[in-house]
């Protein structure tokens, strides 16, 4: 099986407040924003950096999904590409301020489809519509 290739070109880097790289293995219902995903940060991109990176290998750890930020002034023009390991796939996401594509990647679209009612911070962040729905079996609280 081959690893995700992930390379990305920065049109507009001053568009991004930081941007990060996560291997995401769980899910934390309680937090929200890059907290709620539980997992390790990628060296490819040191958290809060925003560089090109080219054809760099996501294998430095086990993990279920890959989940790439980046953090605007406006939480509309956020980046999220989050995914999957797949072999042959190639999967890409570009508008005027960024370009990032990865080989052997299947992106997954985060829908808000199926989430509960929550607070706002929960509700509208991309990161916990993603948890909530990858990792469904994770025990959810009662109230939000």
């Amino acid at each position: 099986m081959s690893h995700p290739i992930l390379t990305v070109t920065f049109q507009k880097p001053e568009a991004f407040r930081f941007v990060w790289i996560k291997y995401v293995r769980g899910f934390d219902p309680s937090q929200h924003c890059a907290k709620c995903l539980v997992g390790e940060n990628s060296k490819a991109l040191k958290y809060g950096e925003i560089k090109d990176i080219t054809r760099a290998t996501l294998k430095e750890h086990h993990s279920p999904f890959i989940y790439i930020c980046g953090v605007t002034d406006w939480y509309e023009w956020n980046l999220h590409v989050a995914g999957y390991w797949r072999d042959g796939e190639l999967s890409q996401f570009e508008d005027e301020r960024v370009n990032v594509r990865v080989e052997n990647f299947h992106r997954i679209e985060i829908s808000t489809a199926g989430n509960p009612p929550a607070a706002k911070e929960f509700a509208m962040c991309r990161c916990w519509q993603f948890g909530w729905t990858a990792f469904s079996e994770t025990p959810k609280p009662v109230e939000l």
